[in-house]
């Protein structure tokens, strides 16, 4: 028979094994978790860089062209403390937990559940767009604008979550806070840059868009003039970063 100290040893075993086990899957039970959650709908008009990412196992750049979508938005001034003191992760933090809240159950229901609420179910991704601050008279905008740690003065970031298709705007719950927005995001064509890690800040984020338009010129593919990076953003912030999937997007001409 084993012996006290044998049975200590592998009982150990067994809780170190289980606990491993369920770190392991954890990962894999996100990953699945949110390759079911619906996103916008998409056709891929070309493959700009065929290289893929390891984990996700998709190409690293395309060229897309999306069909409409409702989103529900937040805006962010740049001068907003929390911005300003963090930058564009502050701003995306702060925009998350404000459409979060309309998602979960703040707003005003055509449907309400048993508690006068009516939760809308996730989808994927979260949007942050960066805006700059209009121009003054005399004054130039470069077209090629990179995010900065700091939007020029009067600028903005818009983070947004996609509705589900099933809605329209005329069954969208309204949004108890003002701040929240409803809009439709018209057809557009993007050329897209995928990568992996944790939630980007600026100055990774440069160096993405700064790589996608090195793509897009071997490809003989133009931005939009004016156009802005948008960072979009597929996994949870508790993911681990090696799974996390972002994508910087430009819309083109």
């Amino acid at each position: 028979m084993p012996s006290t100290k044998d049975k200590i040893m592998i009982g150990g075993l067994v809780v170190g094994g289980v606990v491993a086990l369920g770190f392991a899957a954890w990962p894999a039970a996100i990953w699945m978790a949110v390759r079911n959650l619906e996103k916008p709908k998409y056709d891929v008009k070309k493959i700009l860089d065929k290289r893929r990412l390891l984990v996700q196992g998709m190409y690293k750049s395309e060229l897309r062209e999306y069909a409409p979508y409702i989103i529900a938005e937040v805006e962010i001034p740049a001068d907003d403390p929390k911005a300003r003191e963090e930058g564009m992760k502050g701003a995306l933090s702060q925009g998350f937990r404000k459409v979060a809240n309309y998602i979960f159950g703040g707003n005003v229901p055509h449907a309400p559940d048993a508690d006068g609420k009516e939760k809308i179910a996730m989808t994927t991704p979260v949007r942050l767009e960066t805006t700059a601050a209009p121009a003054k008279d005399g004054d130039k905008i470069a077209m090629t604008a990179p995010v900065r740690a700091e939007p020029m003065e009067g600028g903005s970031y818009k983070v947004s979550f996609t509705m589900p298709s099933k809605y329209s705007h005329e069954t969208l719950p309204a949004p108890k806070d003002d701040a929240v927005k409803l809009r439709t995001v018209p057809p557009m064509t993007v050329a897209s840059i995928a990568f992996s890690g944790a939630s980007p800040r600026e100055e990774k984020m440069s160096q993405v868009e700064a790589e996608l338009r090195d793509i897009m010129a071997r490809n003989g593919v133009r931005a939009k003039v004016g156009a802005q990076p948008m960072l979009y953003q597929y996994h949870p912030p508790f993911s681990p970063g090696w799974m996390r999937l972002n994508e910087v997007l430009l819309e083109v001409e």
